[in-house]
């Protein structure tokens, strides 16, 4: 019989209790740190609440996951989504439903080589399928509608941005910051190249990680369960998520099958789609690795980023 998957503890203590709504205990994660597990009535959902003022509207949260709803499936159910109302200093709120499953975090180092080519081919498929769908334009949402706007200055070009973040990569030799430099010319050069296909923006989850994906053991094997935390989505290139994913995932039974699938069915070079990736994923790694010694992911990407820099390579790893 195949083990069960690890399960992720509850949170123990209870934080308050909204009539209506149920008892809340904080849960981890998230981009506001304002999420919770409600429960009532035996009914388990997910709570987020976002303070006035503060970054993050209900109603574009709720819009983007109807959407990636349909295209991906595996997203909890809105149940209610409402505004924050600033005069009065009441939050906005989303609930969702509570999806099953094991974070994947804890479960792919569990995985047989079998497994992990089985989930590395079902994410290779969901990356294609959020691919598919064409956005009218690139950029942040800025309402219900999902009507976008470009991103401001200094966020819209790669070279401006990473030279704003730059300050906060302290501790960086002159020979490192040359690096990062090369990295940044390689990104472009990479991100010129075209595609044998047309190229859209696409709904880009833009934080598609272990952390936030479920897995579950099903008849078939274990299959992707679940999609959390879409609180930094907006429109952009498809690739961005597969460099997410792929940024400290090095096991080769789960990333040949991931990138291979993905690349069959975008009908791509799957060389071409991983450099891409990467190059994609190099603001974010900087944006990251700029807040080292807050937290630790920041940490470790600040460890990566400076290897991927002193190697001048977008796809170096610790081990390479």
């Amino acid at each position: 019989m195949d083990a069960p998957l690890p399960e992720e503890p509850l949170p123990e203590e209870p934080l308050l209790s909204l009539p209506g709504v149920g008892t809340l205990r904080p849960l981890p994660g998230g981009f506001s740190g304002r999420a919770f597990l409600a429960e009532s009535a035996g009914e388990r959902t997910v709570v987020r609440l976002h303070p006035p003022g503060e970054p993050g509207d209900p109603l574009v949260a709720a819009a983007v996951l109807r959407r990636a709803e349909q295209v991906v499936g595996l997203v909890p159910p809105v149940l209610e989504a409402r505004s924050g109302d600033a005069a009065a200093g009441l939050p906005g709120l989303l609930v969702t439903g509570w999806l099953e499953g094991s974070p994947a975090d804890q479960v792919l180092p569990t995985l047989s080589e079998e497994e992990a080519g089985e989930v590395g081919a079902a994410l290779g498929r969901l990356l294609a399928r959020l691919a598919s769908v064409p956005l009218p334009a690139a950029g942040r949402f800025v309402d219900a509608g999902l009507r976008t706007e470009p991103w401001p200055e200094p966020w819209d070009e790669l070279a401006a941005a990473v030279a704003a973040l730059a300050p906060g990569l302290t501790g960086w030799s002159a020979q490192e910051r040359a690096g990062l430099d090369a990295l940044v010319a390689r990104a472009e050069e990479v991100l010129a190249e075209p595609l044998a296909g047309p190229e859209h923006p696409v709904l880009v989850h833009a934080d598609l990680n272990p952390k936030n994906l479920l897995l579950s053991r099903t008849p078939e094997g274990v299959r992707p369960a679940g999609v959390l935390d879409w609180e930094h989505a907006y429109a952009g290139a498809p690739e961005t998520d597969l460099g997410n994913l792929l940024r400290h995932e090095e096991r080769p039974a789960l990333v040949e099958p991931l990138v291979e699938v993905y690349a069959d069915l975008r009908g791509e070079d799957p060389g071409l789609l991983v450099e891409r990736a990467r190059a994609l994923d190099l603001l974010a790694l900087v944006e990251l690795a700029s807040r080292a010694g807050t937290h630790p992911p920041a940490e470790r990407a600040e460890r990566l980023l400076r290897h991927c820099a002193r190697a001048r390579d977008l796809g170096a790893t610790p081990r390479s």
